[in-house]
């Protein structure tokens, strides 16, 4: 069974290293750099609150800390933590984000930062993300945007 694990971890590399993006070896766990959903291709398209992203979604349990806006969370509440790029010195606080997942979805509550993130990524509370697939998973590609 392990040498089963070792030729599939193996693989896994072999075809991360190959993908686009990069590397991202922050935390327990080897992902892959989050790309867009799509490119802006038109000088008059901004980045605005129904601007679609794609990004690694993963999960923590913030037990009643504060997060990075200032706030009590827990960790049943729905809410998310922002990639540095896209938590933007907190100018998102307070904002809600659509995050969509095989056929399911969730709304939370931009709570905190995940400097740990790629771009594009989002790190939901345990009870946001067991909206979305079973916590089992620990890491999904999902589709999101701000509502």
């Amino acid at each position: 069974m392990k040498l089963v694990s070792n030729i599939l971890f193996a693989s896994f590399l072999a075809l991360t290293a190959a993908a686009p993006g990069t590397l991202n070896t922050s935390g327990a766990s080897l992902m892959l750099r989050n790309q867009t959903a799509g490119d802006a291709s038109s000088g008059d398209v901004t980045a605005d609150a129904a601007a679609a992203h794609q990004g690694r979604v993963t999960f923590y349990t913030p037990n009643g800390g504060v997060g990075a806006c200032g706030h009590a969370i827990k960790t049943s509440a729905h809410a998310v933590a922002l990639a540095s790029a896209q938590y933007d010195g907190g100018a998102h606080c307070g904002k809600k984000v659509k995050v969509q997942y095989n056929g399911k979805s969730v709304i939370a509550n931009v709570v905190d930062l995940c400097p740990g993130c790629p771009s594009e990524g989002l790190d939901l509370t345990r009870g946001a993300f067991k909206k979305l697939a079973k916590p089992a998973v620990g890491v999904i590609e999902a589709n999101w945007h701000f509502v």
